[in-house]
């Protein structure tokens, strides 16, 4: 991936969580600043632009650390 794009916004379904640690390490290792999107149990499209734009908002940074005590809760 070459792009420009420094920060990006990934979020998946919680059945896919597996999938989303795979692509935040590969974007992280390309040197992307990586938020990993928590819907809670919820389907982005059923919580509304707004509510939705809200968790975005809110949701920090996943840096290598945090994304390896992810990888072992699992």
């Amino acid at each position: 991936i070459d792009s420009r794009v420094r920060k990006v916004y990934i979020a998946l379904d919680n059945d896919a969580i597996k999938m989303a640690l795979k692509h935040c390490d590969t974007l992280i290792s390309m040197g992307k600043k990586v938020y990993l999107v928590s819907t809670q149990e919820k389907d982005a499209s059923e919580m509304g632009f707004e509510s939705f734009l809200e968790v975005i908002r809110k949701t920090e940074e996943l840096t290598p650390e945090k994304l390896l005590k992810l990888k072992l809760s699992l």
